[in-house]
């Protein structure tokens, strides 16, 4: 996990009707945050996908890394400041392991991103 207890912290997870929601909250300190960008800082989208690969992983207990990366929209800035954030994951294993995902990152009140994602397993050396 790059990302997983340095830029963000997991603090619920729960499972219901196959569905994966972690309440997850950002590291105002992070160092992404003090040159994107100082003053009005913002995650870069890349990190939002970096995190939204962490939490599949996490949730299809597996290592994977991103094959496929379908859609991808952002409609909303994730600031540092932002309470309440919830990743909703919904997955289904593929053939040869690979994992496909729907994922959305919600704050109260609106969306902020949403993915569609295929992985695939990584496979140890």
């Amino acid at each position: 996990m790059i990302f997983q207890n340095n830029l963000y912290f997991i603090d619920s997870s729960t499972l219901e009707d196959g569905v994966w929601a972690y309440g997850i909250h950002l590291n105002p300190e992070h160092v992404i945050y003090s040159v994107h960008f100082p003053g009005e800082p913002i995650t870069p989208g890349a990190c939002i996908l970096q995190m939204a690969i962490e939490l599949l992983s996490l949730s299809s207990d597996r290592k994977l890394e991103p094959s496929i990366v379908d859609n991808v929209k952002f409609l909303s800035p994730l600031t540092p400041d932002i309470q309440g954030i919830t990743v909703r994951i919904k997955s289904e294993t593929m053939d040869a392991g690979a994992v496909k995902s729907g994922i959305q990152i919600d704050v109260p009140g609106k969306c902020i991103a949403k993915l569609s994602i295929i992985c695939q397993t990584v496979l140890p050396d």
